[in-house]
């Protein structure tokens, strides 16, 4: 959520991923019991692959802190084995669910304080549409771009140490004869940015806190 100057906010968009879900009854081997609610498996199948509950958990536990030792990890989830986590996680890399691990930078303690979302209509053929992205995405200050539906084309998002440096940047964004019309935003304040916290893997894991 960006509070903007010029009273025009942009909308965020989401994607849906088309999931079939299915949970599994655990029962006891001996009388099958049924096994309390924080042992009941749920399973979440996304283009082919099978992630547990233990899977979804690990994903969440290394979104809020990537650096928590194995053991530590293991334990908010329910695993005692640091080198099951470890096996897990390799796993969760190789089937590409966590792309990277990576340190947040904080950019604005690092003297660039001001940000902007610029949004861009282009020319409207799918060549053009790829030609500017690329362009796009090469400009210094730019830290996103993204394709949208709608009135534009591009919302773009950058980060520069003052208005002067951004200036810069927008004149190498529109100098390519494929831009028809842009409108700038300066970000006054920031609220929320890229915390998918919100963003609920599953209806409940079936632990209790």
């Amino acid at each position: 959520m960006y509070n903007l100057l010029g009273g025009e906010g942009v909308e965020k968009n989401s994607i849906s991923i088309s999931a079939r879900w299915r949970a599994e009854k655990c029962y006891a081997a001996a009388g099958k019991n049924l096994i309390n609610e924080r042992h009941i498996r749920i399973k979440l199948e996304v283009e082919g692959n099978l992630l547990d509950i233990y899977d979804i958990r690990i994903l969440k536990v290394l979104e809020e802190n990537a650096e928590l030792p194995l053991s530590d990890i293991g334990k908010k989830v329910g695993l005692m084995s640091p080198s099951a986590v470890s096996k897990r996680i390799s796993k969760l890399k190789e089937n590409g669910y966590i792309e990277r691990i990576t340190a947040k930078l904080n950019y604005e303690k690092l003297g660039f304080g001001f940000s902007t979302v610029t949004i861009i209509e282009g020319k409207h053929t799918k060549k053009a549409d790829a030609a500017l992205a690329e362009r796009l995405c090469s400009v210094q200050g730019v830290i996103s771009v993204h394709n949208t539906l709608g009135g534009s084309d591009f919302v773009v998002r950058t980060v520069n140490r003052n208005m002067a440096d951004y200036s810069k940047a927008l004149e190498l964004l529109l100098d390519y004869g494929m831009v028809e019309r842009s409108i700038t935003r300066a970000i006054t304040r920031t609220y929320k940015e890229m915390d998918y916290s919100n963003v609920k893997l599953t209806e409940g894991d079936g632990r209790k806190e």
